[in-house]
């Protein structure tokens, strides 16, 4: 009987043992890490998923565009407000959608203007809903831009201030009329 022979297997397995520890740690630390990763990834889908209802059903329209400001995603607000279906705007540009006659060039100039800076814009602006009447919008712009810093989406947020645009002008014609009014018994 040799007894190096049964030192040298005792020392292979005593290092055989001690890889397998070090591997079931390197395991074990692994597992921890994917659980982990598991439990985050589960947040953020519960994340996105609240963020998704918000924006869906918001009352304000929500539109998102692409850097070359086609339409991709389109809210049930936005849906209410304009009377367009998503698969009637989703590849329009707001503008092939909402300019009119009466539109301001200078404040269609202006958000183009700002977007190509990429930078944020709020501005009132009027509309045509699908159905051909007009419609004040009161307008947020968001780009967001990726990595390399270029536009990758533009969050348009609108509300429909059309009541309140004509109260402001009723009011000031109220007004002028009231002026005319004093003047004339003067």
């Amino acid at each position: 009987w040799d007894v190096s022979h049964d030192v040298q297997l005792r020392d292979e397995l005593i290092s055989t043992n001690q890889a397998l520890e070090q591997r079931n740690g390197e395991l074990y630390e692994g597992q921890l890490a994917l659980e982990q990763a598991h439990a985050d990834l589960q947040e953020q889908q519960a994340e996105l998923h609240r963020l998704s209802l918000v924006a869906k059903h918001a009352s304000d329209s929500i539109i998102l565009t692409d850097a070359d400001r086609q339409i991709v995603w389109v809210n049930d607000g936005f849906t209410r407000i304009t009377g367009y279906s998503p698969a009637e705007a989703i590849g329009s540009t707001p503008e092939e959608l909402f300019a009119g006659p009466k539109t301001d060039p200078v404040a269609m100039q202006n958000i183009a203007t700002h977007l190509a800076r990429s930078e944020r814009y709020h501005t009132e602006v009027l509309n045509y809903k699908k159905s051909g009447e007009e419609i004040w919008i009161s307008t947020h712009l968001v780009p967001i831009l990726n990595d390399d810093g270029q536009v990758e989406l533009v969050v348009g947020i609108g509300r429909d201030v059309t009541g309140s645009k004509t109260r402001q002008r009723e009011l000031a014609e109220a007004k002028i009329a009231a002026e005319l009014a004093d003047r004339a018994k003067s």
